[in-house]
């Protein structure tokens, strides 16, 4: 009976330590897809599948995502436009034309975007916005 306790409270102590030691600091943490999507990203990769990327976004191109649901896209194509996001759908609008991209990864660093259509794979990482 004794070493029965004794095991009990060895695996009751490895249990407290294991859960101790996994708690890690929060700024380590990456969000999820539902986190916020809000920003500065800066594109480091565009897979367009084939299509053409004449008038698409690039590698440079920087895509602001604004709180008041529009967005901005900057570098060598320009485009102003609005934004919804519904799950992990990016929906973005622009004169009347709506693209929905699947959201694979979005975390505090960074943002992986596929067009639903096309298949286009957009890669980008975030950046802090200086004022």
């Amino acid at each position: 009976m004794k070493k029965y306790l004794s095991l009990i409270a060895f695996v009751m102590m490895a249990v407290v330590s294991l859960s101790l030691t996994a708690c890690g600091d929060d700024d380590d943490v990456e969000e999820s897809i539902e986190a916020s999507i809000c920003g500065k990203w800066v594109c480091v990769s565009a897979d367009y599948n084939g299509f053409s990327k004449e008038d698409a976004t690039k590698e440079g191109d920087i895509f602001y995502i604004n709180e008041d649901h529009t967005y901005r896209i900057t570098g060598g194509v320009e485009e102003n436009g609005t934004w919804n996001k519904e799950g992990n759908k990016l929906i973005c609008t622009l004169d009347g034309i709506s693209w929905t991209y699947t959201i694979t990864k979005l975390t505090n660093k960074e943002l992986i975007i596929v067009a639903d259509l096309l298949g286009v794979t957009l890669s980008f990482k975030r950046q802090p916005i200086i004022v």
